[in-house]
């Protein structure tokens, strides 16, 4: 047999049919779940930290505000505002129920364990119990730093 002969014998080659991307393997599928769990997973821790960095600002913001005035005009009534203010950053980090009714030796002992010292019982922290009933008083500012210090370790 001739050359051309074994040529026209043979057969044309036949392409396999395209492989189509619908629909997905499993794998996609996987990967496309894996991928929306992670971020909405993500995404919450993120509002979460974002709202604990806003609670905080403001916290200490209303503080700021709080210790001007107080430097400007001093007045028991704004030492009274840090000491609720100090009160509703607690109920943010506890619940209601654990510091709402909290007063006097208790209040400032759970001061001093968010605190991790002994500045409210023993300390300038005391002043918190006695200084917003009294009619002149000066409270030291070491007091409004002990708060803040408090607020900030709180939140």
């Amino acid at each position: 047999m001739t050359q051309n002969n074994l040529l026209s014998q043979l057969k044309d080659i036949h392409q396999p049919t395209p492989v189509s991307w619908w629909p997905p393997a499993i794998g996609w599928y996987l990967l496309v779940i894996v991928i929306c769990i992670t971020a909405f997973i993500i995404g919450k821790l993120l509002y979460k930290r974002w709202r604990k960095y806003i609670r905080k600002k403001c916290a200490l913001a209303e503080l700021k505000q709080l210790k001007i005035a107080y430097q400007n005009t001093p007045d028991v009534t704004y030492i009274a505002q840090a000491a609720v203010l100090l009160k509703r950053v607690m109920m943010i980090k506890y619940t209601r129920t654990q510091v709402a009714s909290l007063t006097g030796e208790r209040w400032l002992k759970i001061l001093d364990f968010v605190d991790k010292s002994n500045a409210y019982t023993q300390g300038i922290g005391r002043e918190l119990l006695s200084l917003p009933y009294q009619k002149n008083s000066e409270a030291k500012p070491e007091l409004f730093i002990l708060i803040e210090k408090t607020i900030r370790r709180c939140l």
